[in-house]
């Protein structure tokens, strides 16, 4: 089958279709095609999106650069609502199927075969709601990974940071005092710690945590979102060495594939109050048995589990939603 992936510049998104692919890949012989987002002029892009099905008659490549040949193409796949109208406008220019990762917006969704976010408003028909946010995320892949840099397979403790977002504002000795609780734990319980940032970490608090991890010369190590270095282990390295993730509740998508990296994972929640759908999302996970939630300037424990225990999350987190692409695409 081939596939026209269409990208934005977006992490999260890329991994979101990054995921579902290699779920397809693993049931058909996949030619995938590659186009990254290159507007000509970049101000059209909501109006065209506004006309709705009328702007999807219009030919793709009078407002993008750099568009492929499209011939042969069979399915079209983009994450993140940059690409939702080209998405929608080759589908209907080639007459074939497209899923879209995310939320239809001003687009009518009868332009897609298959429409796949962890809220959809439905399971069935147009719509595909998955547990997990589809990513290149699994414990397979973890525990591979960690293998390779010489990690032993979830001994670890670590924690992942992120930043404000989704309602959540974070203090600057907010992101030092989770530092200092990751590391105590680690010293009580004998293992590795290990900290991960992220683009929306503040640089200064990533060199509090740097220097607070290097003066504790704990095992373990760190990925520096700021601060990169070519001898630091890739994420999923440390995803796999981690028994236990704590991870900073403003990010579903980091929280989402530190489940399906197979660790027992701890969302750290702030004092103030947050958004209903975040909160629904942690209710949710929680219920699955693959999320604790926890006061993020309270106790910090590896004996707790989730009123459920602790479940194990499945061994290809995407198999579900490439199976209803499959079906979407051959409905009889």
């Amino acid at each position: 089958m081939k596939v026209l992936w269409i990208k934005d510049s977006k992490a999260g998104h890329l991994s979101k279709a990054l995921g579902l692919l290699m779920a397809m890949g693993g049931r058909l012989d996949l030619e995938v095609i590659e186009y990254v987002l290159d507007w000509r002029w970049p101000v059209l892009r909501q109006p065209l999106s506004w006309l709705g099905n009328a702007g999807l008659a219009l030919d793709a490549k009078w407002f993008l650069k750099g568009m492929p040949a499209l011939d042969g193409i069979e399915l079209v796949v983009s994450a993140g609502g940059a690409t939702q109208w080209l998405n929608a406008a080759v589908s209907r220019r080639c007459g074939v199927g497209n899923v879209f990762l995310g939320s239809p917006r001003n687009l009518d969704p009868r332009g897609f075969s298959l429409i796949a976010s962890h809220d959809a408003p439905q399971d069935g028909g147009r719509f595909f709601r998955f547990d997990l946010i589809p990513s290149a995320v699994t414990r397979k892949l973890a525990s591979a990974a960690a293998v390779d840099a010489g990690f032993e397979v979830r001994k670890d403790i670590g924690l992942l940071i992120g930043g404000d977002g989704e309602g959540i504002r974070w203090r600057a000795e907010d992101y030092l005092s989770m530092g200092r609780k990751l590391i105590s734990l680690a010293q009580e319980s004998g293992t590795g710690a290990w900290i991960a940032t992220s683009r929306r970490t503040p640089a200064a608090a990533e060199a509090g945590l740097q220097a607070m991890l290097d003066e504790a010369g704990l095992p373990g190590g760190a990925c520096w979102a700021h601060r990169k270095s070519a001898a630091a282990p890739p994420l999923l390295s440390m995803m796999g060495a981690c028994g236990h993730l704590f991870v900073t509740a403003d990010s579903m998508s980091m929280t989402h594939e530190a489940v399906a990296a197979g660790a027992k994972v701890h969302s750290l929640l702030p004092d103030a109050s947050m958004n209903p759908r975040l909160m629904g999302n942690i209710r949710f996970l929680e219920e699955k048995g693959w999320v604790l939630p926890l006061a993020a300037d309270g106790s910090w424990r590896i004996d707790q589990a989730p009123k459920a225990g602790w479940s194990v999350v499945p061994e290809e987190p995407c198999r579900s939603l490439a199976d209803a692409v499959l079906r979407a695409l051959n409905p009889n």
